[in-house]
């Protein structure tokens, strides 16, 4: 009897410890999804900016001159906001445009 008891305890104390992990697992898992997506956007914004400040310096015409203003562009562009918010920067050259129509294709609206 005391087999049986002792028995019954251990299986009660085990579904309980594997319930907890399961349940640290999941609030741990959310927060990596959050940190992944975070990451992903802030990864974007630097690579577009980047980009878009190589392509677009050098031309005459750009508006786009400094990194401050490509990081505008990076953001507004990104997140489909009005370009007046932003201090109306936008591409004037082809490559630009294409990296325009690239950061566009992943807007976070």
């Amino acid at each position: 009897m005391l087999r049986l008891l002792l028995m019954v305890r251990l299986l009660r104390s085990t579904t309980r410890s594997i319930h907890g992990i399961a349940t640290i697992f999941n609030v741990e898992r959310a927060r990596a999804v959050i940190a992944t997506v975070f990451s992903l956007i802030v990864i974007y914004l630097v690579t577009s900016s980047v980009l878009i400040l190589s392509v677009e310096r050098t031309h005459p015409e750009a508006n786009i001159r400094t990194a401050e203003s490509a990081v505008l562009w990076a953001v507004g562009t990104l997140f489909g906001a009005d370009s007046n918010l932003f201090g109306d920067h936008y591409a004037v050259t082809l490559g630009g445009a294409c990296l325009r129509f690239g950061v566009s294709s992943c807007l976070l609206d």
